[in-house]
């Protein structure tokens, strides 16, 4: 291996990805709330706490107690200061960052891989922030973190296993532990058990344990769960009603996987951000859909390559990212809605297989090429960066506008009256979305 990332470079490395993730983040830590983030603080407000934990909020017919236990806990921390918020969630994404490298070297993946990966997610590769910049989605970054953690685990039990230590015997409980705790946070967690699953089921798995009680690992979260949903899908069928129209529609399910795929490598759709863009931007703008699609085609082409030609680690990632991206398909979204939060967890894997083809391409000893890669991985970040700066920026203009000013000053109002606060005839209720 060249020594391009050897020894105090990789500190060098994950150092400057740290500091330059800090600088960026920090901009949103003055920050106010904007859409989503006023639904989780009346939900507070307006109710005691163990009824905002154990009912689901209005609007969002899933069961999220520990997502709302934790934005109540930091509204009894930070109050109605917005920055606090994103401030914890920035620490929240380093952990899961970190956790990215724990992961991807328990795959077997080198350290230089796994370092450079890392530092690519704390920057925003693949998912461009905007589940930081949100007050509200402590929930979904804590369901994250957690599904790493439960790879973590199921890899302790099946390297514990192999060496036959007493550790084999604690680690199923704390993997159904992970397991179980990950939906109460946000619902992406029901893909944990699918994601454990080729490693259960695998020829290292076979060894660790008997398929019966493998099946009950996997099993036993996903149908408790569902039994969980069901019950509560008897008040709340409006997500049942559109995950059934979305799975009609195969077309749709096809552009939606697309649209993903190239929103982790090129974001860009017709959109509010555009308004303030070059003017050679907004009309490209108009062309938004065939360079999805078409970007999107080749990146399914290249995964079908990787699938057929890889290893068993970038098969992995691979598959990781359609399953992280397909249950969301469920969502008809409108053409300009910008749902980059919907592919944060799909960049855990592109962050590693893009830090698995750069580090492969870099430790060559042909200049050129080397040039011709960090040129690509330059022009990448200045994109991510730039991105990342325009969505904090938007949000915190909309933060200080008119209506959310008047927003916030009812939600102090009833804060401090410890009444319920009103939200059917106010302007920002329109502009809310599902996090």
């Amino acid at each position: 291996m060249d020594a391009w990332f050897r020894g105090r470079r990789l500190v060098v490395l994950i150092g400057a990805c740290f500091a330059i993730a800090l600088g960026l983040y920090a901009r949103g830590f003055d920050n106010g709330f904007r859409r989503d983030d006023y639904w989780f603080l009346e939900h507070v407000i307006s109710q005691p706490a163990a009824d905002a934990v154990f009912h689901p909020l209005e609007g969002i017919p899933f069961f999220r107690p520990g997502a709302v236990a934790v934005f109540l806990l930091e509204y009894r921390l930070f109050g109605l200061a917005g920055g606090p918020y994103i401030a914890f969630n920035f620490i929240l994404h380093a952990l899961i960052a970190l956790a990215t490298w724990a992961v991807l070297r328990a795959l077997g993946f080198r350290r230089e891989v796994s370092v450079t990966a890392a530092g690519f997610f704390l920057i925003g590769f693949g998912h461009f922030g905007k589940q930081v910049l949100w007050a509200c989605t402590s929930g979904p970054l804590v369901a994250v973190l957690l599904s790493l953690v439960a790879v973590l685990a199921t890899k302790a039990w099946l390297g514990a296993a192999a060496a036959r230590t007493r550790a084999r015997h604690l680690w199923p409980p704390v993997t159904v532990a992970v397991l179980l705790a990950g939906p109460l946070f946000h619902e992406l967690a029901f893909l944990t058990p699918l994601l454990v699953m080729p490693l259960l089921l695998g020829r290292q798995g076979r060894r660790a344990a008997p398929l019966g009680v493998r099946l009950a690992v996997l099993l036993g979260p996903i149908l408790l769960w569902s039994a969980v949903f069901l019950q509560l899908s008897a008040t709340e069928p409006r997500y049942m009603r559109m995950a059934g129209e979305a799975l009609a529609a195969p077309l749709y399910q096809l552009r939606h996987v697309l649209r993903s795929l190239a929103f982790m490598v090129i974001p860009f759709q017709q959109c509010y951000l555009l308004e303030q863009a070059p003017a050679f931007l907004g009309r490209l703008g108009g062309i938004a859909g065939i360079l999805q699609m078409t970007v999107g085609g080749l990146l399914v082409a290249a995964s079908i390559l990787l699938l057929r030609r890889g290893d068993t680690k970038l098969r992995f990632l691979v598959l990781w990212i359609y399953l992280a991206i397909l249950p969301f398909g469920y969502i008809r979204l409108s053409q300009d809605w910008f749902c980059l939060r919907y592919v944060y967890y799909a960049a855990v894997p592109f962050c590693g297989l893009l830090a698995a083809a750069a580090v492969r391409l870099l430790a060559g000893r042909r200049t050129w090429r080397r040039a011709i890669v960090l040129t690509v991985l330059a022009v990448y970040a200045a994109g991510v960066v730039a991105l990342l700066v325009a969505l904090e920026r938007q949000y915190d203009l909309k933060a200080s506008s008119a209506a959310h000013r008047a927003w916030l000053a009812e939600l102090e109002a009833a804060r401090e009256a410890a009444i319920p606060a009103g939200t059917s005839d106010n302007a920002v209720g329109a502009e809310r979305e599902s996090p």
